[in-house]
This record gives C-alpha cells, sequence and structure tokens, in this order.
C-alpha cells in the first residue's frame, strides 16, 4: 500500500511535469476547450480550478475595497489586485491569458463554488490506446459537445474515395492491352571456363 502519493507524477520529472501542466492550462484558459489524455486532463484540472479561484478571491477583494473609497483602500486593492496578476502568472505562459482569466472567466464563475471544469470521455487514441478526454470550462455559451461517430466518418470518406476512383479511372474500351512477349530461349551452356589446360 502506497501512502502519502498527493498526485500523478505522468511519468516525468517535477520540472517537465510543471512545464506540462502549465501548457495545458494556458491553452485551456485561452480556448476554453481542449483534448488530451484523461491522466494529464486531471491533474490539469486541479491546477485551473485552483487558478480561477484565486481570480475569483482577488476580484472580490479588489471590489470590497474600492466600495470604501479612501485613498489608503484603494492603494490596498491596487496592491491585491497586483499580487493575484503575479501569483497567477506563475502558472501560465501568456500575459494576455492572465488578463482573461481576470476580466472574463473570473467574473462568470463568480455565483459557483468551485467545479469550474468538464471532463467528457472521448474514446481511445489509436496509437496506444490512452483513454482521451474533452477538458472545457463549464457554462462556456459557444460550444456544442458532440461525441465524435468515427464510422460514419470512415464511411464517408470512403464513399467519396471510391466515386472519385470511378470518375478519375479510364475506360476498358479506350485502355489496349498490352501483348504477351514470348518467354525467351535460354541459351546454351557455357563450356567450362578451364577448358583450354591441357591434361
Amino acid at each position: 500500500m502506497q501512502h502519502k502519493i498527493g498526485f500523478n507524477d505522468l511519468s516525468r520529472t517535477s520540472s517537465q511535469r510543471k512545464a506540462l501542466l502549465r501548457g495545458l492550462a494556458t491553452q485551456l484558459l485561452k480556448y476554453e476547450v481542449i483534448e488530451t489524455t484523461e491522466a494529464k486532463a486531471k491533474e490539469a484540472r486541479r491546477l485551473v480550478e485552483k487558478i480561477i479561484t484565486r481570480a475569483k478571491n482577488a476580484n472580490a477583494t479588489v471590489e470590497e475595497l474600492t466600495k470604501t473609497g479612501t485613498p489608503e483602500a484603494l492603494l490596498e486593492a491596487k496592491g491585491v489586485n497586483v499580487h493575484a496578476h503575479r501569483m497567477i502568472a506563475r502558472y501560465l505562459y501568456s500575459e494576455e491569458v492572465v488578463a482573461k482569466v481576470f476580466n472574463e472567466i473570473a467574473p462568470r464563475y463568480a455565483n459557483r463554488n468551485g467545479g469550474y471544469t468538464r471532463i467528457l470521455k472521448n474514446g481511445y487514441r489509436k496509437g496506444d490506446s490512452a483513454s482521451m478526454v474533452q477538458l472545457s470550462l463549464v457554462d462556456h455559451p459557444e460550444i456544442k459537445f458532440e461525441k465524435k461517430d468515427k464510422k460514419d466518418k470512415k464511411s464517408g470518406k470512403k464513399a467519396a474515395k471510391k466515386s472519385e476512383k470511378k470518375a478519375a479511372a479510364p475506360k476498358a474500351d479506350k485502355v489496349k492491352k498490352a501483348k504477351a512477349v514470348p518467354a525467351q530461349v535460354k541459351s546454351a551452356p557455357r563450356k567450362a571456363m578451364n577448358s583450354n589446360k591441357s591434361v
């Protein structure tokens, strides 16, 4: 029995794992939907939830402090905002994504207590049969979740290829059949190389 294992190391060193999770978090917050393996999605979800919660708390604190209107409170609100931005920027590669978290994503989830992401199973990867999932933010207005139907997709491609082949194939009447070439007659066996030697 293994104790005190608080996370999946994803078979990577700590620096590789941190870089991977930063990349996944940045892409998820930028595009709001990504496709990855199940293990990576579960680890990235933990990081993204913490990022959104920190942004929400910072926005709420700044809002409370600005309501008072005193110069000290405004100065403190600015400090809280800067600190929160820097703490979140540690986990994201893009400053644009950091701004998006504070301006768009955190206000969207102001009334939701956790559970900002969703994982939908998406089948298995062809090469190594890894379980693939779609990791997305909840309550995103433009995303439509549709399961991929591989059979329909393949049958559509095959039908298109067959119709192209039929259209491109020349007619049998116009194609001249090549005449059969008669087999060459075998030549007589060669004389022995050492036939000039006298006995």
